[in-house]
Order: structure tokens, then C-alpha cells, then sequence
């Protein structure tokens, strides 16, 4: 066991000041998580969750009244459902569950820092968590994420309990989040991967009891049926095909023909020769056989040009204890260390031998030039440089690159350390490395910082406990100490970009919600949100239904305008296949009838004698540009910006106006 750290356990004095500031950070994001909760109507992704609640409060299934059904969140759907029975408006129902999810968060955060550096990191957390921009705008978003955070918070206490204490009651509680956080977010197959890992982090995980492989039969099983089940579409019943967006569409490196590959033949082959000679040396620890598993896995990866897994791999080896760097730096482990080089080595001489090779290879930001674009290759798998570093640089650069300096400081000093001193941090760390790993590796539909929010306390944690150690090196007198670590975290954490009292303060205001002036990146970091209500307003006002043609092509702005003619999804569109329904003549969300083509859209604006069309400013052009003949003209246009409602009239209003009297006389 390591001593008790200096600052661990402050001075009374300093103590009961950190609990008052505390409190006062904690009243403060109770107020900016409630405060005008359900004030401003749906963003786009909360629009899904409340059509879906609507199917469950009808039907008492969560089934599109075209067929199919939408598992999502369930357990959310139904307890927003029940929330809306009682009398909160459907905003409110799921923003709701979402901030108080937020709050369940913060004692599991404050009981995971005090076990790993003491009760000093628990309150620190909690106080950061309480005023965190990020924490507080996703705990006012309608969606899974909130929730799955709070999950997975508990189940971490529940995992420590089990693997680092003994306890077996822990089990149960590790199980049951795992069943809760798969009903929450289908991520929550995550949690059912590490329950497999569990006996492998124990004090010795190497000998496992008849005890340990039934525990992993059953925690396998359980992840191959949750993996199953979150990699359906039950919506159409069918595999899902990835949502990908243009950007995100990752471009495979062309490889040469078989003719071509000579050049690495050759020099490949002296790495092949050493990897073959490192086979003496793993021979020889084969009663480690996990370790030797995965010194083969990382070795294997190098010579796939993948050397982002070996990484993974080695620093998942050393952070479970199965091995110690310097093992790495010994006699025997040379033939091995010199393999792995000298593959490096290899690729990066064929890819200049073979420009071809990475000719059709992109990084995701477009551009950086060759030696970029050849790192890229080699870290590309698990991509965390896409999923992770990309969308953090983007949105919050400064609060990225100060957790990720202090993550690797922790890290390397947990990995040099001939003692287990931090065994809590040790699990955490490891456990962070494989969330971070497995999500770069799950290719998801956007790049997005979402995707790991339910990391962020985690990363927190880490991050203060770095602090500290810092502290603890220049004084080891408790009050100094304890002193520096809070004024050190708080600052960093006031210049991190993730702070704002103006922000928390005016968290309800217009210009605040809707994300005005505020950076793309940024916003999206935060949740992008629009004003589908007012533009619903505008068309209530201004359109007559039937005599005018109404289309909606802005997810979310049928929630509050039910009288649209059709809604638009363009067949080339990145969702179409998920949003169609009746064979393609229905879009799903809103049971409206469907257009998909500017011709079918031409074919409808030419019957009516006024049209309207609710679209988005990336789209615009995309309707205005072909259909210039009827005169379109931006008739209003949301604050932030982002949506336009677009006239048209056609080149012959007279006889048009006589076929649309007819349809309205027919109706």
C-alpha cells in the first residue's frame, strides 16, 4: 500500500472552505441544469426521443406508425413516457431525466476520487463537474448521454469494489448497471466488455480458478448477445448501414498490386527475421501466457503496419501489471524490440520507395502533407486520432490538450513504478485506455466529443490526482500542499474553456441556447440546437393550409407544425434509408408523405400558387440553385441562423391557383 498522500486530508480551516465553495459551484449547477429546463423546443436528436415517447404513449410500444421499432434509449422512452402522464411537457420529461442523471453522477464521482487519491480530488470533482459547460449543457439535452454517464460513474465503483476489494456482491451491482446501461445507450456494451476483463486485473489474474472462466462464459455471453442485439436495426429489421456523413467516410489506403510488393519483401525481411528470433524469448515466459498473448498481438499489429494497436496493447499490458517496461529493455527482449523497429522502419521506406501506396489516403482534416498522412496510416486502427483528438482540438483544444498531457503523466508514472502504489489509478487508467480504444475502433457516425462524454469525470479524476502529485513534489506540508493542488486545478480549470458564470447565468436565454456567435465546433461540443418552434410559429401565422404547399425539410419542425404537406429527404441524403418507410413514399419520424427529388419537388410547387419550404442554410443552395424559375425568396430565417423558410411561386400563378382552389375544394 503507498502512505497517505500530503495533501489528501487538509488543515480544518481550508477544509470547511473548499466545502462552502463547493456548495456555492453546486447551487450554481443546480440552477444552470433546471433553470428555463423545457423552455426551447427540441433539438434535432431530442426530436427522435419525444416522436418516439409519443409511439409509446399511443401504442404502449415504441413502434413508428409505418412499422418498426425504435430501441434507443428505452428505458428512457418509457420513463418519459410515464413523466409525460404525470404532467410534464415533453420537453421537460426527457431534459428532465437527463439533469437529474446529472446530479446521481456526482456522489459516485466524489466516492472514485476519494479512493484514489483521497477525499480532497472527491470534493474537487464534483466542484469542477458541478460548474463543467459540458456537463451542464448535456444535462439540459433530452438524450442518452447524461444518463449513461451516470451509469458508468457507478458501475466503476461497483468494478473497483469487485476487482480491487474482493467483494463479490459487487457483482451484482456491476451486472445490473450493465443491463440498465445497454437500455440507456446502446454504448452500454462497453460496460459489458469489461466485465470479461475483470479476473485479468485482479493480484493474480495468471492462474484463473474454475470459478473465474464460468464468470467469463457467462460475462462472454452476455457481451455476444448485447453486441448482437445493438448491431440490429430493428427499425427495418434488418443489419443497419453506418449514418455516415461525407466527411466521415474513412478512404482505405490503396495498396499496390501484387507485383509491387518487393520493395517491402526486402526490407521487411530483416524485421520478420527478428520477430522470428523473439520467439525464443516468449517461449521462454510462456507461463505468463496472457503476457505472451499479448506481446504476439502487438507484435503481430507492427508488422501490419498498425503499430496505433501494438501501442495499445503493450501500455494495456503494463497498466494490468502482466508486464514492466524495463522487461522491455533486457537482453533476452532485444530480438523483440528490434522487430518492431525495424518494421517501422519498413513501412516507412516502402512508402517512400511506393508513393502509390498512401496516394488515396486522406486524413480526416483534409490535408497536413505526407508524413502526416503516413503517422496517420500507422495510428489508424483503433482511430482515436478521428474519434477522440480530432473533434477535442476542433471544439475545446485548450481543455483536450491539458487532459491529455496530465493523462500521460499519470500514465507513465503508473507504468514506471516498480510497486503497485495507485492500484485504483492503475484500473482507471487501464479502463480508460480501452474506452478510448474501443470507440475509436466502433467507427461511429460522426465525429463527435459526445461519444466519450460519458469519459469526461473520469478524465477529471485523473487529471486532478496528476495535479496533486505535482503539488505534493514541491511541499509535503498538507496545508501547502492541498492549497496549491486547489488553486492549480481551479485555475486551469477557469482558463480550459469548459467555464463560463456568464454562460451559467444566462443558460436560458435565446442567444445562449441557440449557440449564437458561438464557434461550429464549439456548439456542436455543447449540442447544437435551433429554433424549429418559431419557425412552426411563422408558418402557423403565414400559411394556409391546404391552398398553400407546405414542406418540411428540418427534422424536428413537424413537432411543432402538423399541418406540412410533405417532408423532403433527398434520395442521395446520407439518412435516406433510415428515414423511409411504405416503400418509400413515407418518412418515418414525422408519417408524412415524402419527396426525394428536386424533380418530384418541381412537379408539386408547379400545382400550388404559394409554396413554402422549411430548410436548413447548408442546404439551401442545394433547393434554390435548380428551381431559380419560381422565383424563391427567404421569407423568414431563425435567430441562430441555421433554418429558412423559402417561397416559391410558379411561372404560371393563375392556372396554378385554379389547380390548388380544386384540391382545396376536394379536401
Amino acid at each position: 500500500m503507498s502512505r497517505t498522500p500530503a495533501g489528501s486530508n487538509p488543515p480544518a480551516p481550508l477544509r470547511i472552505a473548499l466545502l462552502l465553495a463547493v456548495g456555492a459551484a453546486l447551487c450554481l449547477g443546480l440552477y444552470a441544469r433546471f433553470k428555463g429546463l423545457g423552455m426551447w423546443p427540441f433539438a434535432v436528436d431530442e426530436y427522435y426521443l419525444a416522436r418516439s415517447i409519443q409511439n409509446v404513449l399511443h401504442s404502449g410500444w415504441p413502434e413508428f406508425p409505418c412499422g418498426g421499432l425504435y430501441l434507443r434509449g428505452l428505458l428512457l422512452q418509457y420513463v418519459g413516457a410515464l413523466l409525460q402522464l404525470a404532467g410534464l411537457t415533453p420537453e421537460l420529461s426527457t431534459r428532465g431525466i437527463a439533469a437529474v442523471s446529472s446530479l446521481a453522477a456526482l456522489p459516485a464521482a466524489y466516492l472514485l476520487g476519494r479512493r484514489v487519491h483521497g477525499p480532497l480530488i472527491g470534493t474537487l470533482a464534483v466542484g469542477l463537474l458541478a460548474l463543467s459547460l459540458w456537463e451542464v449543457e448535456v444535462a439540459r439535452f433530452g438524450r442518452m448521454y447524461a444518463p449513461f454517464q451516470a451509469a458508468f460513474l457507478w458501475y466503476l465503483v461497483f468494478f473497483l469494489r469487485h476487482v480491487l476489494d474482493g467483494r463479490q456482491r459487487a457483482l451484482w451491482g456491476m451486472f445490473t448497471l450493465t443491463l440498465v446501461g445497454i437500455l440507456t445507450w446502446e454504448g452500454g456494451v462497453l460496460l459489458a466488455f469489461a466485465n470479461i476483463l475483470a479476473p485479468f486485473l485482479r493480484s493474480d489474474p495468471v492462474r484463473l480458478s474454475r470459478r473465474d472462466v464460468m464468470y467469463m462464459a457467462a460475462a462472454g455471453a452476455l457481451f455476444v448477445v448485447l453486441y448482437t442485439l445493438t448491431h440490429i436495426d430493428f427499425r427495418t429489421g434488418a443489419e443497419p448501414e453506418p449514418a455516415l456523413s461525407v466527411e466521415s467516410i474513412p478512404i482505405a489506403p490503396q495498396h499496390p498490386d501484387g507485383a509491387s510488393w518487393w520493395p517491402w519483401i526486402l526490407l521487411g525481411l530483416p524485421a520478420l527475421t527478428a520477430a522470428a528470433i523473439s520467439c525464443r524469448w516468449l517461449w521462454v515466459l510462456r507461463p505468463r501466457w496472457l503476457s505472451v498473448a499479448g506481446l504476439a498481438t502487438a507484435l503481430l499489429a507492427a508488422l501490419m503496419h498498425q503499430f496505433g494497436a501494438a501501442i495499445i496493447v503493450l501500455l494495456l499490458l503494463m497498466l494490468s501489471r502482466h508486464l514492466h517496461w524495463r522487461e522491455l529493455a533486457t537482453r533476452q527482449a532485444m530480438p523483440y524490440v528490434t522487430a518492431v523497429a525495424l518494421a517501422l522502419a519498413a513501412w516507412t521506406a516502402y512508402a517512400i520507395a511506393m508513393p502509390g501506396w498512401l496516394a488515396h489516403t486522406q486524413t480526416p482534416w483534409q490535408g497536413g502533407g505526407h508524413w502526416l498522412t503516413l503517422a496517420y496510416e500507422f495510428l489508424r486502427f483503433p482511430d482515436i486520432p478521428t474519434e477522440v483528438i480530432w473533434p477535442w482540438a476542433r471544439a475545446v483544444p485548450r481543455l483536450g490538450f491539458g487532459l491529455a498531457v496530465l493523462l500521460i503523466g499519470a500514465g507513465l508514472r503508473i507504468v514506471s513504478a516498480t510497486n503497485d502504489r495507485n492500484p485504483t489509478l492503475r484500473v482507471l487508467l487501464f479502463l480508460i485506455v480501452c474506452m478510448l480504444a474501443l470507440t475509436g475502433a466502433s467507427a461511429p457516425p460522426r465525429h463527435e466529443t459526445r461519444y466519450v462524454f460519458f469519459l469526461y469525470p473520469t478524465l477529471i479524476l485523473v487529471g486532478l490526482v496528476a495535479i496533486a502529485w505535482l503539488t505534493e513534489a514541491i511541499s509535503q506540508r498538507p496545508a501547502i500542499t492541498a492549497a496549491l493542488t486547489i488553486g492549480v486545478a481551479s485555475a486551469g480549470f477557469a482558463i480550459s474553456g469548459d467555464y463560463s458564470l456568464r454562460h451559467l447565468i444566462n443558460i436560458d436565454h435565446q442567444s445562449t441556447n441557440f449557440r449564437v456567435g458561438a464557434p461550429h465546433a464549439l456548439a456542436g461540443h455543447w449540442v447544437t440546437r435551433t429554433d424549429v418552434r418559431s419557425a412552426a410559429q411563422w408558418l402557423q401565422v403565414n400559411a394556409r393550409t391546404p391552398q398553400d404547399l407546405v414542406i418540411n425539410a428540418v427534422p424536428s419542425v413537424d413537432f411543432y407544425y402538423t399541418s406540412f404537406s410533405f417532408t423532403y429527404i433527398d434520395a442521395n441524403h446520407q439518412r435516406f434509408g433510415a428515414y423511409i418507410c411504405n416503400r418509400d413514399t413515407t418518412e418515418r419520424w414525422g408519417n408524412l408523405p415524402l419527396l426525394s427529388t428536386i424533380a418530384s419537388l418541381r412537379g408539386k410547387i408547379n400545382a400550388y400558387a404559394r409554396s413554402f419550404l422549411v430548410v436548413s442554410q447548408r442546404d439551401l443552395a442545394h433547393f434554390t440553385a435548380p428551381l431559380t424559375e419560381y422565383a424563391p425568396q427567404v421569407r423568414w430565417q431563425s435567430v441562430d441562423g441555421d433554418i429558412y423558410i423559402v417561397s416559391f411561386t410558379p411561372r404560371s400563378p393563375s392556372a396554378t391557383a385554379t389547380a390548388a382552389d380544386k384540391v382545396a375544394g376536394g379536401s
